[in-house]
């Protein structure tokens, strides 16, 4: 089973996923976030994946015109619904005990002590230090946003989404093989079964219009598989901004939050590490890891 959980507001947005129950001691240390320079020997694209939506039209016909949500909003469910029910279809192919599918879309806020462990955690204050002085317009972003304001006394508001009965972002960390990779990473990577939602990976850009400072940190918990030996559990942070400048330097606006391998090879936090942050993060436990889980927090 895979239960993913995602958190967001108006401002972050984070995607996680369960670990054992009881978890791991949390880990609230200031975390680093690796930014991708611009590289003419590769090819490249800006971070700033949220304009693929940016014309989306929503239509609300009859009665469901009245009262109807923001187009954002209507997006980012109609998106991660339809992903989500893709996974359990899958799930259901592969497995005769797959438990039932289900999703949870859930509003809250962090304060006082809660507020300054996710700003450590997901280095936010880092992220206002490269905002102070940006353009938010040419970094995608929207203004006021809690970048601006993150020494306030303001609550930081979020929606958790959370859900289970699904096969988890499974697959090594190599080539094109690791779900998680497709989900945070790509854009029209068509990889996905015949009969799922979803296609081209553009769901992704719906999520991201539910952040306003286009943040997302990935938790996810599956099944040990034979190419991906002795992993059960990864996470994975995301920052989309546009492309934009630091000094002399051009950066691409994405950035990773994750396990450095060397000076340009950043991968996500694998098992137990994953878990302590997760912890950090305050993303719930409780999920049997050989049900498999993943979970999606924003801010």
């Amino acid at each position: 089973m895979r239960a993913t959980a995602s958190i967001v507001s108006r401002e972050i947005f984070a995607v996680q996923s369960s670990s054992p129950s009881g978890g791991p001691a949390a880990d609230t240390q200031a975390s680093k976030w690796y930014w991708e320079k611009t590289d003419p020997s590769h090819s490249g694209s800006s971070g700033d994946l949220s304009k693929l939506f940016k014309n989306e039209s929503i239509k609300q016909p009859g009665v469901f015109s009245v009262g109807a949500p923001a187009a954002d909003a209507t997006v980012l469910a109609r998106e991660v619904i339809q992903n989500s029910w893709g996974a359990a279809i899958e799930l259901r192919e592969d497995s005769d005990d797959a438990p039932p599918f289900e999703i949870r879309f859930s509003f809250g806020s962090a304060q006082a002590e809660r507020k300054g462990q996710l700003i450590a955690r997901l280095g936010l204050d880092e992220l206002a230090e490269r905002l102070d002085g940006s353009d938010d317009g040419q970094l995608g972003l929207k203004s006021p946003n809690c970048l601006e304001r993150l020494s306030a006394d303001d609550a930081l508001p979020y929606l958790l989404i959370e859900e289970t009965g699904t096969t988890g972002m499974y697959g090594p960390w190599s080539g094109d093989r690791s779900k998680m990779y497709l989900a945070l990473n790509t854009v029209s990577f068509h990889l996905k079964r015949a009969g799922t939602g979803g296609s081209f990976g553009y769901g992704k850009s719906g999520l991201i219009r539910g952040s306003v400072v286009r943040t997302v940190a990935a938790y996810t918990c599956f099944r040990e598989r034979d190419d991906d030996p002795g992993v059960t559990r990864r996470l994975l942070g995301m920052v989309y901004w546009g492309q934009h400048h630091r000094g002399d330097e051009s950066y691409r606006g994405f950035a990773r939050l994750g396990q450095a391998r060397g000076p340009d090879t950043i991968v996500p936090f694998e098992n137990e590490k994953a878990d302590q942050i997760a912890d950090g993060l305050g993303i719930p436990f409780g999920i049997r890891i050989l049900q498999g889980s993943s979970e999606q927090r924003t801010c």
